[in-house]
């Protein structure tokens, strides 16, 4: 449809038309006129306004703390604070900043205050909305936290907006009995009170205890202050973030570590090896292992078979297992000691290529030695799919009724050195299994922190933990059920751990599980034939 001409005036190309005929203008010239666009007029677009800050206020004893979102383009900002909403020139004080945070000191009690915030842009100023508020004297309250892993040695600490608060602190250990003890935990201070979350390192000097490569937990408390008036939260705790799992698609090794349980310890109870060897033969099979580390698995002689306790168990296996050195060569028990440290293999995973049975009193210090010796396990072995070798050991260590965390100490480390040693300039990695009779807090300086001392990582700080909420032994009320509860014990915080899987020089740590089978809550009696629970861990050698 073509447009209607405007009768108020000839259209310019009839002008330059009715020119040509007149003999004013040529023919041409008039053509060219009518081609010709009108210029348009020409339009200023304003640049967009920068979106105005948000700001937090959190009063506190005779000030306020300030913080506020960042304004694309602003290099610094105002603050303005006002006993009058309308900011008159007389009621209003002002303060110019670069950063995003501002503590206003020297208020006055009693007295309704509005704040807000200019940020200057290249575009000009924008203004937030007014916040009135007033300063508060009472203590915080106790706001609660959580605590998540976040990182290599790291946890992020997070709670709510406080309502009121002049500083924020934390205190961390990695036991909650340790956060106001002396040299036994560390502080974080410099929190603002309008910061809602922390992200925590531990130092250096404490990741023997709690950091990346230890699996234990760190418990963090919050303590708020309003000036001298001081609340604390109740405590959280997380495992920092996971040690490194290896390289993507690698094969990883499982191994296993299970004390079965001596004949000795339940002979003259309703639970005797014969009852219970069905069950630690189910539990072993359904862990999968390709390694497996035993202990308490004696040369006491069976019951029905009459058959040494060891030998009696890898029979009960089947001829997919073996022993990783001969039964032979395990010899009898001179004197007061103890062989129940033994080492066994998936024929068709691995192969051995050495091995042996040590006595820990032959490789420590005479000081540490006891009388009751204890022997270890060790083999050399290859992953016959990935042909990776490593080293690896079954130990149980004393317990603190013979021995003393020193002595596991002191035997733990002594068995590193030997198998150090063995491997000679070989990087092959070391892996430790057992009962240690240790955890980080009865025992701070015992085995375990010893062993992440000299490298290695306790498997438990992958990435993956299964069971992890119960402990590895269930004899938390030995007196009145031998260590055979119908249900794991339930802790409130997290649960001790005395048998562990440490591995130095491998690629990483994939998964770990602290195999508890329940059967509508309770332990399924088919796999719960000690009082331990089997502890199981895919690692990537190389």
């Amino acid at each position: 449809m073509t447009a209607p001409l405007d009768r108020r005036r000839p259209p310019a190309v009839l002008v330059a038309l009715g020119l040509a005929l007149a003999g004013i203008l040529p023919v041409a010239a008039a053509t060219a006129a009518d081609a010709a666009p009108v210029a348009a007029a020409s339009t200023r677009i304003a640049a967009p306004q920068a979106a105005r800050p948000v700001v937090t206020v959190v009063p506190g004893d005779r000030r306020f703390a300030l913080s506020w979102s960042r304004v694309s383009g602003a290099k610094r900002y105002t603050i303005e604070w006002s006993t009058s909403k309308k900011f008159t020139k007389k009621t209003t004080k002002r303060a110019t900043t670069s950063s995003r945070t501002r503590t206003l000191t020297k208020l006055k009690l009693r007295t309704d205050y509005w704040v807000r915030v200019r940020a200057v842009t290249s575009t000009g100023t924008v203004t937030s909305k007014a916040v009135k508020t007033r300063v508060d004297t009472r203590a915080v309250g106790r706001v609660p936290i959580t605590v998540k892993p976040a990182g290599t040695h790291k946890v992020k600490v997070s709670w709510g907006r406080l309502p009121r608060g002049t500083s924020v602190s934390l205190n961390a250990s990695w036991h909650y009995s340790h956060l106001t003890t002396k040299g036994k935990h560390f502080t974080v201070t410099g929190i603002r009170p309008t910061e809602t979350s922390r992200v925590v390192t531990v130092p250096s000097s404490f990741r023997k205890y709690v950091g990346s490569s230890t699996g234990n937990p760190l418990y963090v408390q919050a303590t708020y202050r309003n000036g001298p008036k001081k609340s604390t939260s109740r405590f959280g705790y997380s495992r920092t973030g996971s040690s490194p799992t290896g390289a993507q698609g690698a094969n990883p090794l499982r191994v296993a570590t299970y004390n079965i349980g001596s004949i000795a310890a339940t002979k003259n109870t309703s639970r005797p090896w014969e009852k219970r060897r069905s069950a630690v033969v189910n539990a072993i099979k359904r862990a999968d292992a390709d390694v497996i580390a035993v202990q308490e698995a004696t040369t006491a002689k069976e019951a029905d078979t009459g058959r040494r306790q060891i030998e009696g168990l890898v029979s009960k296996l089947g001829g997919d297992y073996r022993l990783a050195y001969s039964a032979s060569s395990i010899g009898n028990v001179d004197g007061w000691a103890t062989k129940g440290a033994h080492l066994i293999v998936r024929k068709d995973r691995v192969k051995v290529l050495s091995s042996g049975l040590t006595s820990i009193n032959e490789i420590i210090s005479k000081e540490h030695r006891l009388d009751k010796n204890r022997f270890f396990a060790w083999a050399h072995v290859e992953d016959r799919t990935t042909k990776q070798r490593t080293w690896v050991a079954s130990l149980h260590l004393e317990n603190d009724k013979l021995g003393s965390a020193k002595q596991r100490r002191a035997a733990a480390l002594a068995i590193d050195d030997l198998l150090t040693r063995k491997r000679g300039s070989a990087s092959e990695p070391i892996i430790l299994m057992g009962d240690l009779n240790s955890d980080v807090v009865r025992h701070t300086s015992g085995p375990t922190t010893a062993l992440v001392e000299r490298g290695y990582v306790d498997t438990l700080s992958g990435p993956r933990a299964t069971g992890s909420r119960w402990s590895t032994s269930n004899n938390q009320n030995g007196a009145k059920d031998g260590g055979y509860p119908d249900k794991p014990f339930r802790y409130a915080y997290a649960p001790t751990r005395i048998d562990y899987v440490f591995v130095k020089d491998a690629a990483g740590v994939r998964q770990h599980t602290n195999q508890v089978i329940l059967t509508g809550g309770k332990f399924d009696a088919r796999y719960r034939g000690s009082d331990h629970n089997l502890q199981h861990a895919d690692i990537v050698l190389g």
